[in-house]
């Protein structure tokens, strides 16, 4: 378990080749083509120094995985909305247990009223099934391997099915620059990647300097539709609004949020994604992730959610004992 996590930390370190080189192309495209990035700032506080740092990192990825490999407790809460507009919740308590190089998980509902459930027992909510196989461990669990992080552009079609959505997940949090959202009735070829002409053409880009709970210094950065100069942005662009905080003094991302928005007719999605991280000894761990929105597929009607994810009591004697 010791070499699996200083492996780890290892590749944390290490810039990946492939990203350099996307970032370099990209680069290029945005001297040629955007002024808007350009015209914002310029010296390190250059969102194009910031497009690089989003592209290279694996902290956020990294923090996220090793969720595998800590004892750590996960309290849940979270609000479905059935086909019917019936409302269920449910409130849930996961202690996962992790020991020679197995996982055990035991899961305890402390509260559950409502439609959350169908007639066979299972969720109605598609979300709520996706998150779950996320960050749950239905048994025990031996073997534990690391996922690599994304790289190399991925293009979905119609992210219809569970599978399909844990990656358009995996890859719009963690790497939005390797994904693309190509569904004919939701636009011409829609795409997610904001760092890519003529799709980066739709956003301002805004670098600042703060200071966290006025004690940790922090670059955000922000990209935001420009809804003065796109007014029918909706009808061409996904996200709406992404925003990243990146700790100033190694640069690790310790939080980023979304906001997309698309009302089509057949398909449609309302939603917000927001991600803390923390620092536990010398780990950077998530803290919490807050899904909250709604999709639309056709044959499938509305899957809407809520759902509140806090990881405490996170453990590292695996890792540093």
């Amino acid at each position: 378990m010791r070499i699996i996590c200083c492996l780890l930390l290892i590749s944390c370190s290490l810039r990946s080749v492939s990203a350099q080189d996307e970032y370099e192309k990209i680069a290029a495209s945005f001297e040629l083509d955007s002024i808007t990035v350009y015209a914002a700032s310029e010296g390190f506080l250059n969102p194009v120094n910031f497009i690089r740092y989003t592209m290279e990192d694996t902290s956020l990825f990294y923090g996220f995985s090793l969720l595998k490999v800590l004892s750590h407790e996960m309290y849940m809460e979270a609000e479905v909305t059935d086909k019917k507009n019936r409302n269920g919740r449910v409130t849930r308590l996961y202690k996962q247990q992790v020991g020679d190089g197995c996982r055990i998980q035991e899961a305890f509902t402390i509260d559950s009223s409502g439609a959350f459930r169908d007639k066979k027992g299972n969720p109605v909510s598609e979300t709520y099934q996706m998150m779950m196989q996320f960050f749950t461990t239905p048994k025990r669990v031996c073997g534990i391997k690391l996922s690599p992080p994304p790289k190399g552009l991925v293009v979905l079609s119609q992210p219809k099915d569970i599978r399909q959505q844990k990656e358009f997940i995996k890859r719009f949090i963690f790497a939005p620059h390797t994904l693309r959202i190509e569904v004919p009735f939701m636009g011409n070829k829609m795409k997610t990647n904001i760092f890519e002409s003529p799709t980066a053409d739709f956003y301002n880009f805004k670098v600042d300097f703060d200071m966290l709970n006025d004690v940790v210094p922090v670059y955000n950065f922000t990209i935001e539709v420009d809804s003065i100069k796109y007014p029918n942005w909706r009808k061409s662009v996904l996200i709406k609004r992404m925003h990243t905080t990146f700790r100033a003094e190694d640069m690790a991302i310790i939080a980023r949020s979304y906001d997309l928005y698309y009302p089509g007719w057949l398909a449609s999605c309302d939603l917000s994604i927001d991600i803390e991280m923390r620092q536990i000894e010398s780990l950077l761990l998530p803290k919490q992730i807050h899904y909250r929105g709604e999709w639309k597929f056709p044959t499938k009607g509305k899957d809407k959610a809520d759902i509140l994810l806090q990881f405490n009591q996170a453990s590292t004697n695996e890792c540093i004992h």
